[in-house]
C-alpha cells in the first residue's frame, strides 16, 4: 500500500487533477485514488472484525464466570468503562511527543534530594506504618508497601533522579545484583534461562515539590493534591522489586524515559536487535496499565500479543483470584518496543487511577493481589501464538537518532 500511495501523492503534487491534466494522467490518478480508497476500507473493516471478535470473546468469558467472580469484578469497578478507540493523533501526541494526554499535570518545580531525604522523610515512614497495620504478618504486603512508599517520596521526570532510584533499590535489596545497561536503565536476572521479561519505568510526567504528603485510607494511597502521586509507574516498579525479593524467576527491566516515548527501552531494543539478546524470552509483560481489568493486545497502533496468549494469561491469573481480560485499547508502554524480538508482549493493569493528574491514586489491595498472582504464575501454561514480524524493531521510534 505504501508504493501506490507514494505514487498517487506524487501525481497530485506534480500533475494536479484539473483542467491542465491530460486524460491519461487524470484517469491514472482517479484509478489510484479508488484503489487506495477501497484498500483503506478493507483494512478498516478487517480491523473492526478483529476487535469485534475480541469483544465477543470477552463477553462470553464474562457470561460464563461464576457469581462470586462477577461480584469481585464489580467491586473492582472493571465493568464501568466502555472500550475507547484511540485516534492516531492521540497516540502520536502521547508517544512521539512524550506529553501527557491529560492537561491537569502538576507544574511543581523539581528539587535536589538524596537517599537520606527519602529515608528520613516523616511522611514516608508514617505511610509505611499506616499500611503495615492492614496486614501485619504478610511478607509480600510488607515489602510491597515499603517499596511503594519509598519510591513515591519524590517525583522525577526522565533523566532526573533515575540513578537515585536505582541506588534506593540496591539499598532495599542489598543481596540483589542490579545491572546497568549503558542507557540509563537497570535490569535484574532471577533464576537460570528465564523465559519471561517483566518491565516497568521509573520516570514520571512531572516533578514534585517537597511540601506534599500522601495518605492511606485502608485501600488507596493518594497525595494532598499538590502534585501527582507517581503510581504511573512506581506501582509496577514496587511490584517487580517484591517479585525479585520473593525469588520469582524472570528478567526484570526497569526503564527510564517511558513517558518521553520509550527513550530507554527503544535504545535497548535498537542495540539488541542484531545481538539477539532476548531470543530466550518468550513473553514480555509490562506492569504499567491503569485500573483493574486489562491484558493489552494492541498498543502503539499494532498488535503486540495474540488473543490466544492473552486468554491463557487471563486463565492463569484467574486461578490466582485475579480476573483480567484481553483488551485491544492500549496506548503505549515499553513492551511495545520488543514486538520484533519477543513473540508475546503485553501490559497489565496495576490498579492506579487518574494518572498524570493531581488526583492520581493507587489501589494497594489490588496491587498486592496482582503481585502475589504473578509470583505464583505458571509460565508453562502460557500460549505463544503470534509470529515475530520480519521488521524486528517495528515500533522503535528512535532508529534515526
Amino acid at each position: 500500500m505504501g508504493e501506490p500511495q507514494f505514487f498517487f501523492t506524487a501525481i497530485k503534487i506534480f500533475f494536479p487533477v484539473g483542467e491542465g491534466c491530460t486524460r491519461a494522467t487524470k484517469k491514472c490518478a482517479e484509478d489510484l485514488h479508488k484503489r487506495n480508497f477501497f484498500t483503506y476500507h478493507i483494512i478498516k473493516k478487517a480491523r473492526k472484525s478483529v476487535l469485534t471478535r475480541q469483544n465477543d470473546f470477552i463477553h462470553k468469558r464474562r457470561v460464563g464466570i461464576k457469581e462470586e467472580q462477577d461480584r469481585i469484578r464489580i467491586a473492582q469497578g472493571r465493568m464501568s468503562d466502555g472500550h475507547k478507540i484511540l485516534t492516531l493523533f492521540q497516540i502520536f501526541q502521547h508517544v512521539f511527543k512524550g506529553k501527557p494526554m491529560n492537561k491537569h499535570t502538576s507544574t511543581a518545580h523539581s528539587v535536589q534530594f538524596s537517599y537520606d531525604d527519602i529515608h528520613q522523610n516523616s511522611n514516608t515512614q508514617t505511610l509505611i506504618e499506616a499500611m503495615k497495620q492492614t496486614m501485619v504478618d504478610d511478607s509480600v504486603w510488607a515489602m510491597l508497601t515499603r517499596f511503594f512508599a519509598y519510591l513515591t517520596t519524590y517525583i522525577t521526570p526522565y533523566g532526573k533522579g533515575s540513578v537515585l532510584w536505582f541506588n534506593v533499590m540496591e539499598y532495599l535489596l542489598p543481596d540483589v545484583v542490579f545491572n546497568e545497561d549503558g542507557f540509563g536503565n537497570v535490569y535484574v536476572v532471577v533464576g537460570d534461562s528465564p523465559t519471561v521479561m517483566f518491565t516497568s519505568h521509573v520516570d514520571t510526567v512531572s516533578t514534585a515539590s517537597t511540601n506534599f504528603s500522601r495518605s492511606f485510607d485502608g485501600r488507596f494511597v493518594r497525595t494532598d493534591g499538590a502534585t501527582i502521586l507517581g503510581a504511573d509507574d512506581k506501582a509496577g516498579v514496587a511490584a517487580m522489586l517484591t517479585m525479585i525479593q520473593q525469588g520469582r524467576k524472570g528478567l526484570y527491566y526497569f526503564f527510564d524515559g517511558e513517558e518521553c516515548g520509550g527513550k530507554g527501552s527503544s535504545a535497548v531494543a535498537k542495540k539488541f536487535t542484531e545481538q539477539r539478546q532476548f531470543d530466550g524470552i518468550k513473553y514480555c509483560i509490562s506492569l504499567d496499565r491503569k485500573e483493574y481489568s486489562d491484558i493489552i493486545t494492541y498498543q502503539a497502533g499494532g498488535q503486540c500479543c495474540s488473543l490466544a496468549f492473552a486468554s491463557s494469561l487471563s486463565d492463569a491469573l484467574a486461578k490466582q483470584g485475579m480476573f483480567l481480560d484481553p483488551c485491544p485499547d492500549g496506548i503505549y508502554t515499553d513492551s511495545a518496543e520488543f514486538v520484533g524480538m519477543i513473540a508475546e508482549c503485553t501490559n497489565l493493569s496495576v490498579g492506579y487511577f487518574g494518572e498524570h493528574t493531581t488526583s492520581e491514586k493507587q489501589d494497594m489491595n489490588f496491587l498486592y493481589r496482582l503481585t502475589k498472582a504473578l509470583i505464583a504464575l505458571d509460565d508453562s501454561t502460557l500460549i505463544v501464538d503470534r509470529k515475530i514480524l520480519k521488521n524486528r524493531n517495528r515500533y522503535s521510534r528512535h532508529d534515526d537518532e
